[in-house]
């Protein structure tokens, strides 16, 4: 990420799919540069949801919805909405400024509201080039400290929205910053979701005991091997990736 991080602009390609990610150079703020967790996540997905998909017609995501936290510049994000999927991006407000200006710069189909975003006919054939089979994008502010807003996650609501995959990369830096993580996946996190973590190893004290409170929490976890993670610029094994599921016996 150092080398890229006093680009104004980073161009990238995943197969069909070409995203141009605008980042802040000046910005101290962690969500308004690109990080290698995001790159390798969001190569992976392109990856597996590809060689999931039995059609060649159809988006391989249509039809899904995908929550991401902690978005920063979005490109994960993103990636999985040009592959079809209906996508709430989240970070804290002070971030939104970078996050919007990618998802408009990338994405053409903005919901405003969330009953609106639920209600979009997710069966019908969709048009384009690159933005294909671009999903319905979403952007709202999320932070962990604070209680999940309805809006987000709430089964007693009419437009409440199960999700099909929780995607994170580079959140899982902060000791500190664990437990208001973990409490955001339990809350969002229903018994269908996939969650998707990335992280880069900086601290194996951390990550570890965030596989230990994810597990008290209520997780199984699997680690995604090296060898289907892409190698960026010589940190091959730095960035991890783990897959998350909730266990049938949580309650």
């Amino acid at each position: 990420m150092a080398s890229t991080k006093h680009l104004a602009y980073i161009d990238y390609s995943f197969g069909n799919i070409s995203i141009r990610i605008k980042q802040n150079q000046s910005s101290f703020l962690t969500g308004t540069t690109i990080w290698d967790a995001s790159h390798v996540l969001s190569d992976y997905l392109n990856n597996i949801f590809r060689k999931k998909s039995n059609s060649i017609s159809k988006p391989p995501l249509q039809g899904k919805y995908c929550l991401e936290l902690g978005s920063g510049c979005g490109l994960t994000g993103i990636l999985v909405t040009l592959l079809g999927a209906n996508t709430i991006f989240t970070d804290r407000q002070d971030t939104l400024f970078i996050l919007e200006d990618n998802v408009g710069s990338n994405i053409p189909n903005f919901s405003k509201t969330q009953k609106e975003f639920k209600n979009i006919d997710t069966t019908k054939e969709l048009e384009g080039d690159n933005t294909t089979f671009a999903g319905q994008a979403l952007v709202k502010e999320l932070d962990w400290e604070q209680p999940v807003s309805k809006d987000i996650y709430d089964p007693e609501t009419p437009d409440h929205i199960e999700y099909d995959y929780v995607l994170a990369a580079d959140c899982v830096f902060n000791i500190e910053m664990l437990d208001p993580f973990i409490n955001t996946l339990v809350h969002v996190c229903g018994p269908h979701t996939q969650a998707f973590v990335a992280m880069e190893r900086r601290d194996a004290d951390v990550i570890n005991s965030f596989l230990t409170r994810v597990e008290e929490r209520g997780f199984t976890w699997n680690r995604i091997p090296k060898s289907k993670l892409l190698k960026v610029d010589g940190v091959a094994g730095v960035v991890e990736v783990y897959k998350l599921r909730v266990k049938k016996t949580r309650k």
